[in-house]
């Protein structure tokens, strides 16, 4: 997946809500297929970006169709403007709310994009700075399945080195993560009580979603909904090495170690939990939260 970014004209602001509107955007030239050089997939991410140093990223949405010629002759646009647009792509809008203010001079040198105008939809070349302005559109919880699954991947490796145990009690939490999809009933009593979403993030996409034990799981009577948290791979991860945890303050609040200060889990720390089960036998525990939060050693 590649990403994108769509710049509207600070003189014709209003041709974002147009776009919102029919679910489309038009350019007048289109960005050739080259070797190295990828032209715009359905599938891929754009933002919309007001001009200007001080214009706005406005939102983001994924397109379903890449640049195409028009030949319906329909022209949402504003009549002040006097473009010719020759090249149309489909998008599905998923966020049209910026969670983090974000103006395009502090975007532009993190994503390696040129100024432009509406003449052109223009390639992203730095993935971190792709990332960085995702999260501040939306915030954590809209994250696609391949950010997921690279995620789960990298937090085993890396953030293991952080944390203050031995080798072999380190060796055992990473054991216990690579078999932590097991017990499929605790699971789908898991996805039951918290509606298939991440009780951390909201995220909802149940392929990608673990069932977490608050304490560690020692035999059946330990699968019980109270003593579970349903999970987006990456926060089990950090979860299960104690980086991450959830205390009973004011309602389920979300507490994450000093180690990862300077990551994209950090704004987690003091937040509500997304979701929290309707039923009350099926939400944590106090005294298992209370057995997890006293792990966290030497952070809580």
């Amino acid at each position: 997946m590649t990403s994108w970014a769509a710049t509207v004209s600070n003189v014709l602001p209003e041709h974002w809500g147009v776009a919102q509107r029919v679910g489309f955007w038009d350019t007048q030239n289109r960005r050739h297929e080259e070797p190295g050089r990828p032209a715009l997939r359905a599938g891929d991410l754009v933002f919309f970006i007001g001009s200007g140093p001080r214009g706005q990223a406005l939102g983001m949405v994924r397109a379903t169709s890449g640049q195409e010629p028009i030949t319906d002759g329909q022209r949402p646009w504003s009549p002040a403007d006097p473009r010719d647009y020759r090249w149309r792509f489909s998008f599905e809008l998923l966020s049209n709310e910026v969670v983090v203010p974000t103006t395009r001079a502090e975007s532009l040198p993190r994503l390696a994009l040129d100024a432009g105008n509406q003449e052109a939809v223009r390639r992203i070349t730095n993935e971190d700075g792709a990332r960085w302005l995702r999260l501040r559109v939306e915030g954590h919880d809209v994250l696609f399945t391949e950010d997921v699954e690279n995620l789960a991947a990298s937090v085993e490796q890396e953030v293991a080195a952080a944390v203050d145990a031995s080798k072999d009690s380190r060796e055992r939490v990473m054991v216990a993560i690579r078999l932590r999809q097991g017990q499929p009933a605790f699971r789908r009593s898991l996805l039951r009580a918290y509606d298939e979403r991440c009780a951390v993030t909201g995220f909802a996409l149940p392929s990608l979603l673990e069932a977490a034990h608050i304490v560690p799981h020692s035999g059946v009577h330990t699968n019980r909904s109270d003593n579970g948290l349903l999970l987006r791979a990456d926060i089990h991860t950090l979860f299960d090495l104690r980086l991450l945890t959830v205390v009973l303050n004011n309602g389920y609040r979300v507490r994450c170690s000093p180690d990862l200060a300077s990551t994209e889990y950090a704004g987690l720390d003091g937040r509500e939990l997304a979701m929290i089960p309707r039923e009350p036998a099926d939400r944590p525990h106090a005294e298992h939260l209370i057995d997890h939060n006293s792990r966290c050693e030497g952070w809580l």
